[in-house]
């Protein structure tokens, strides 16, 4: 004869095994459903659901982008700016051309440098105060 403490384990069981079922059959049936049901129109869904107001919002949204789309429009303030690795150096065409450094000339440009190091090696510093409030600051 089974006690009341296996009988209340056995039931506790089975009702663990409905769970994990209809959970298991929940999952599988969302996997196998659209969408988007056919015959119903997601912008007449969304007007009923939400009033003419957000309707009116919808059409003010743009249609996406792809990446090629955004890569080549101008946008934001750095959109005028023209980058060409042509334009850094237009006078250097040879790459193995072997440059002549004279001492004095290395002198004082290493006089220079130092002169915006903290010590010999540090990073440079910056020569100006710096401003983090604007993305122009940094440029």
């Amino acid at each position: 004869m089974a006690t009341s403490a296996e009988t209340s384990n056995e039931w506790r069981h089975i009702a663990i095994m409905v769970v994990i079922a209809v959970a298991v059959a929940g999952y599988y049936t969302g996997l196998q459903s659209p969408m988007n049901p056919e015959g119903v129109n997601p912008d007449e869904e969304s007007a009923l659901v939400h009033g003419a107001e957000h309707a009116s919002h919808h059409e003010m949204i743009q249609p996406a982008r792809s990446y090629n789309e955004m890569r080549q429009a101008e946008s934001g303030p750095n959109g005028s700016w023209i980058t060409s690795i042509s334009m850094l150096h237009p006078d250097c065409t040879d790459l193995f051309t072997e440059f002549a450094i004279l001492e004095d000339e290395k002198l004082s440009a290493l006089e220079v440098r130092s002169k915006n190091r903290a010590f010999n090696g540090a990073p440079p510093t910056v020569p100006h105060p710096i401003d983090q409030l604007t993305v122009e600051a940094c440029a």
